[in-house]
């Protein structure tokens, strides 16, 4: 039976008892642009024919009418959860979508929801209704790039090794996803 939240090998090592939730890469990311060529997301196990089964189902999921009730009363099910990242693969594929999102984190205060997205215009237009427990953090190497305020927004950025990411006063995210909700607003990755 397919599950609507995992935990991968990142998130095992984080410091806080993070579940994940993902959907198909490229497909649910209209804003993707450079990222594309080097998405890991598009490689490796993710390529594989169970795994791609597993994202599209959690896709399909967020269609349904019942997927707020459903994810809220998973997430409620589980007795070590201090926070759930929102697509280790995939985005916020359009604003219905990212709604579904906010209700599920309102339903559930007391748990960090965090997200990379490409889609900035979309999250700055919605800032207002975000709840408080969600931390979004923009994701450089997409369309809307331009958008992305580096000295005032969390965002991430992609290093080609660590030395580079440290020299930048990022902070590192690529063992260790917990990092990406602590106060750095500068959230570095080293390139897979």
């Amino acid at each position: 039976m397919t599950k609507l939240f995992t935990r991968n090998s990142k998130l095992k090592k984080a410091e806080y008892h993070t579940v994940n939730f993902g959907i198909p890469a490229l497909k649910t990311c209209p804003e993707a642009d450079k990222c594309k060529s080097f998405c890991y997301a598009n490689k490796g196990a993710y390529t594989w024919p169970v795994v791609k089964a597993a994202y599209e189902f959690r896709y399909q999921a967020t269609k349904q009418t019942d997927f707020i009730e459903v994810a809220v009363s998973t997430l409620s099910k589980m007795r070590k959860l201090d926070a759930v990242r929102i697509h280790d693969s995939g985005d916020f594929y359009n604003k219905e979508y990212l709604y579904k999102w906010f209700e599920i984190a309102r339903n559930m205060p007391s748990k960090t929801f965090y997200a990379y997205t490409k889609r900035v215009k979309l999250l700055k237009d919605n800032e207002a209704l975000k709840p408080s427990n969600m931390v979004i953090i923009y994701s450089l190497g997409g369309r809307e790039d331009s958008l992305i305020d580096q000295k005032v927004d969390r965002h991430s950025k992609i290093f080609n090794n660590l030395e580079e990411l440290e020299k930048s006063g990022y902070i590192d995210t690529s063992k260790n996803d917990s990092n990406a909700i602590k106060d750095n607003h500068k959230v570095g990755l080293v390139l897979h």
